[in-house]
């Protein structure tokens, strides 16, 4: 017993320096030639794939997706909306997997379809080690053409060690929500953002002259 109250003492010293921190690989990513000119209007962020991770997880995903691309100045399709209108139109998960980008965009009524991915989803429990691991792929599909005009994927890890195997459990579970919004943060950083002045100058409207501000 004493030999392995020693074994798990060096293992946590070792793992916390080493692993607490967590880790991530750089973003690979690849962005169309002219995407300023084919910068999409209206976007709407499709149901996520990805049967490993949690429902919970796979709607955090999502929600954190589309809240990026709104702090980028893009114009979006309300969730509701979406899967409202996939309801109605009798498209379930695994159909609309099946159908081509550019028809779920033509039936959404939008210029461009978001498609969020987990590819990898694992979790890890050794002892007095355990950790969390997830990589999500963000592709991006125009509406009239069907071209990938962006995508995305990146990483991350996290990893945390206690004598108490169901205290980190706990703790290992309630990390991934802090951990998505790194990989959201990091995958959206290489996509641009809609152009502000273009965005305003469509809100606004034309210009009036300043006698007609007097009717």
């Amino acid at each position: 017993m004493r030999k392995l109250i020693n074994f798990i003492f060096i293992l946590n010293i070792a793992l916390n320096i080493t692993l607490l921190g967590g880790c991530g690989p750089s973003v690979s990513y690849n962005i169309t030639k002219n995407y300023q000119n084919k910068i999409p209007k209206s976007i709407a962020v499709l149901p996520v794939r990805g049967e490993k991770a949690e429902s919970d997880a796979r709607h955090l995903f999502r929600v954190m997706a589309h809240e990026k691309l709104s702090q980028l100045n893009y114009n979006l399709l309300p969730l509701e909306a979406i899967d409202d209108k996939l309801t109605k139109a009798n498209i379930n998960r695994k159909e609309f997997l099946e159908k081509p980008p550019a028809e779920m965009a033509k039936l959404l009524g939008v210029d461009a379809v978001v498609y969020v991915t987990i590819t990898n989803w694992s979790t890890r429990f050794l002892l007095a080690y355990a950790s969390i691991d997830m990589e999500a792929r963000f592709d991006m599909y125009a509406a009239n053409t069907g071209e990938r005009i962006w995508t995305a994927e990146y990483g991350h890890e996290e990893s945390d060690t206690s004598i108490d195997k169901e205290t980190l459990k706990i703790k290992i579970t309630k990390i991934y929500e802090p951990m998505i919004q790194k990989v959201v943060d990091a995958a959206f950083s290489t996509l641009p953002s809609f152009p502000e002045a273009k965005k305003n100058k469509q809100e606004e409207g034309p210009k009036k002259k300043y006698f007609e501000w007097l009717q």
